[in-house]
C-alpha cells in the first residue's frame, strides 16, 4: 500500500479539521486499500471532497465505499471514475444513497453502471432538493454500456 494512502487514512481517522478535500486519484488503492479508507470515512466528520478515480476498486471497493456512505454525513463529492465498477457496485452505491442525504455528486465515468444510473440519479436529485428548494444542477457522470449486437 502506498504511503500516500496510509497518510490519508491516518488523517481521516484523526478527524483532522483542516482535511476537507482528499485527492487519491491513481493511488493504487484497489479494494484492500479502499477497505481501510472506508472504515476511516465512516467516522470522519470533516471531508467534503474525495477523489478515488483510477484506483481499480471494482465492485468490492464500491461496496465498501457504499457502506461508509451510509453513516457519513459530510461528503458532498465522490470521484469513482475509471475504477472497473459494474452494476453490482453501482447498485450498492444507490442503496447507500437512500440513507445518505448529503452526497450531491458522484463521478462514475468509464465504469459499466448504466443499468443502475437512473437509481443513482434519482437519489442524487433527492439530496440536491433537500439542500435547496429548486435543484440548479445535477451531476452523475457515467459512460453508458454500448449495446452488443
Amino acid at each position: 500500500m502506498s504511503r500516500r494512502l496510509l497518510d490519508a487514512v491516518a488523517s481521516l481517522s484523526a478527524n483532522n479539521p483542516s482535511l476537507t478535500a482528499l485527492d487519491l486519484k491513481n493511488a493504487n488503492c484497489r479494494a484492500e486499500g479502499t477497505g481501510m479508507l472506508a472504515q476511516a470515512l465512516k467516522a470522519n466528520s470533516t471531508l467534503k471532497y474525495l477523489d478515488l478515480r483510477g484506483n481499480n476498486i471494482g465492485d468490492e471497493g464500491a461496496h465498501l465505499i457504499a457502506s461508509a456512505l451510509e453513516s457519513n454525513s459530510t461528503l458532498l463529492y465522490l470521484g469513482l471514475g475509471f475504477n472497473g465498477i459494474g452494476a453490482e457496485g453501482a447498485g450498492c452505491l444507490a442503496d447507500a444513497l437512500q440513507q445518505n442525504s448529503t452526497l450531491l455528486e458522484i463521478d462514475l465515468e468509464y465504469n459499466q453502471v448504466s443499468t443502475q444510473a437512473s437509481r443513482l440519479q434519482l437519489q442524487l436529485q433527492r439530496n440536491q432538493c433537500k439542500r435547496r428548494p429548486t435543484p440548479l444542477s445535477f451531476s452523475l457522470s457515467c459512460t453508458p454500456t454500448q449495446p452488443k449486437y
